[in-house]
């Protein structure tokens, strides 16, 4: 079997480096890494020659391309049976792939997603969020109903992150290929990770979740969805996407029950609901929650500051479209500040995943690459890992 690590990326080439060395420090050979650069500066080829390994490939777009566009031409040149996405900052840890393996022994040709750890890169724009670590330490594998998580998500029961996207995913070719048999494509919408999410979760009957982690979503200054979360502090990465996505296979304004297009939630739904819309529409069991929306909506307020007003006046008109009297509507104060994360630990029973944040010491801890192998230290072998099957699948 082999795996395959794209990468999709544009002007990047400062954190390109710890991205691709995380995948090269891998335990297992037999994997390849797709780099599709999209006209980028000859720094982006240049990081990409310097490793002179044959594990990568790499491709080039001569014209800048829509950002979902140069995602659909980078998956087009992996040749895998599995495919996973990262982001030019994010990083595999570096048993990834033997992880996989084991994992595909149980399940072979399933799809498998990972609760992803997160890592805020030093130079992030937000000084109390550098070198911050969201950590989970978990051992279960388990096999869950595509068909209620997509109902979940709809009615507001789980969060979108848990979607079988293909970040945080090895997806099987056979279920890329099958997309695009029907469709023409695989992404089908302006967010390539979103998109993908819905997509395969409407696709299969069961997919694998794996409570243990494979990789890391690395934040840096180049985060393109912390840019919309904190539009006020650093919005440069969130415009450059605004620009990226102009032209492309989608090019769609914000779904008409919805306001506040520079909110990443409201986006986030916008996408939802559209995506509803096109591919299934007549399936009555996945139903919008707007009520549970409104709520995420306000939860994401306070953190707005200098577009606190903004952010409320939005709401109040998604209130009024989709028949939420205001009064109902609680919106917690703004943030004076963003001061540093305090230590915290939690552990859930159910899965006994322990999770816990902290600060990685810079002085040992530089880039991506560096954190993969100081987390891998921490997670379980693939010996310990604790298998959950389905008694039986739920229909389709």
């Amino acid at each position: 079997m082999l795996y395959s690590f794209v990468i999709p990326t544009r002007e990047r080439h400062d954190v390109l480096n710890g991205t691709i060395r995380s995948i090269l420090n891998q335990t297992r050979s037999n994997f390849e890494i797709v780099v599709m650069d999209n006209a980028s500066s000859p720094a982006t080829k240049n990081v990409v020659e310097s490793f002179q390994s044959p594990h990568i490939r790499y491709f080039r777009s001569e014209e800048r391309l829509a950002m979902t566009d140069n995602w659909e031409l980078a998956l087009q040149q992996a040749s895998g049976d599995y495919v996973t996405v990262l982001g030019d900052d994010d990083g595999a840890l570096p048993d990834a792939v033997e992880i996989a393996e084991e994992i595909h022994k149980v399940w072979p040709g399933a799809l498998l997603t990972w609760r992803p750890l997160i890592y805020f890169w030093p130079n992030f724009f937000i000084e109390a969020y550098r070198n911050l670590v969201h950590m989970h330490l978990g051992s279960r594998v388990e096999e869950r109903s595509a068909k209620s998580l997509l109902k979940d998500i709809y009615a507001c029961k789980k969060i979108y992150d848990e979607l079988p996207s293909l970040y945080d995913s090895f997806v099987p070719r056979s279920l890329i290929e099958k997309v695009r048999a029907q469709f023409g494509r695989y992404f089908l919408s302006q967010s390539p990770d979103i998109a993908s999410g819905l997509i395969n979760a409407w696709s299969v009957e069961t997919y694998i979740y794996s409570y243990r982690p494979l990789a890391v979503r690395g934040i840096s200054h180049h985060s393109t969805g912390t840019s919309y979360s904190f539009p006020h502090v650093e919005n440069g990465p969130a415009k450059l996407f605004n620009k990226e996505v102009k032209g492309g296979t989608w090019d769609e304004a914000l779904h008409e029950n919805l306001a506040g297009d520079f909110i990443v939630e409201v986006i986030i739904v916008s996408e939802f609901l559209r995506f509803r819309e096109k591919y299934f529409q007549d399936d009555h069991e996945i139903q919008p929650d707007m009520k549970g929306f409104l709520k995420w909506f306000c939860k994401s307020a306070p953190r707005f500051m200098t577009r606190y007003d903004d952010v409320k006046e939005a709401i109040y008109v998604m209130a009024k479209k989709n028949g939420v009297p205001w009064w109902k509507i609680r919106i917690p104060p703004p943030w004076t500040s963003i001061g540093k994360c305090e230590f915290n630990q939690n552990l859930d029973k159910e899965t006994n995943t322990l999770c816990f944040s902290y600060y990685a010491n810079q002085a040992f801890i530089k880039n991506i690459a560096d954190f993969t192998m100081s987390a891998a230290s921490m997670c379980v072998a693939k010996e310990d890992l604790k298998i959950h099957q389905c008694k039986a699948a739920s229909p389709f």
